[in-house]
This record gives C-alpha cells, sequence and structure tokens, in this order.
C-alpha cells in the first residue's frame, strides 16, 4: 500500500493526496478499465476537473500510483531497467 505522509489531526490532505487515495481504493474495488474518474473524484470528495489539474487522465494517474508503490522496493535505484537486467542474465 501506498505510504501517506503524516499529517497533524487537524490538516486536511491535499487535493493531490485525496486524488490518490481514492484512485487507489478504487482501482483496486473496480480494477483500471472498470474504473471511472467520476467515481474518483466522488470518493475524493473533489470536482472530476480537479483531477485534471493534477493528471492528464488515468492512465497518468494509473502510473503515479504505480510509481509510489515501487519506491518502497527500492526499484528507483536500479541503473538498468528490469528487462535489461533479466535479459542479460
Amino acid at each position: 500500500m501506498a505510504q501517506w505522509p503524516e499529517l497533524a489531526p487537524d490538516a486536511a490532505p491535499s487535493a493531490r493526496d485525496a486524488i490518490l487515495a481514492a484512485a487507489l481504493d478504487e482501482f483496486a474495488e473496480r480494477g483500471f478499465a472498470a474504473t471511472r474518474l467520476d467515481d474518483v473524484a466522488r470518493r475524493a470528495d473533489v470536482a472530476k476537473g480537479t483531477i485534471y489539474l493534477h493528471f492528464a487522465d488515468k492512465e497518468t494517474l494509473f502510473e503515479e500510483l504505480v510509481r509510489m508503490e515501487l519506491r518502497p522496493c527500492g526499484l528507483r535505484r536500479w541503473r538498468t531497467s528490469p528487462t535489461q537486467r533479466f535479459h542479460s542474465a
């Protein structure tokens, strides 16, 4: 799961954080194809247009979630892609 920054008890998450959290839940429940940005916006309690201020489209939003999930695994430190490493072995 994504690791969200600690917030003060009275601090509201940013719209971007709310969108990412809502999208993660929607993709997990419905899968990529069935997830609609309308549902993400409703769950994040933002207007659908707010999503487009932060992400170009559903694919870009999904890619950011994947990046967030892979970072804790240390994959950002690879100097070669996993495909290159596999084929050179």
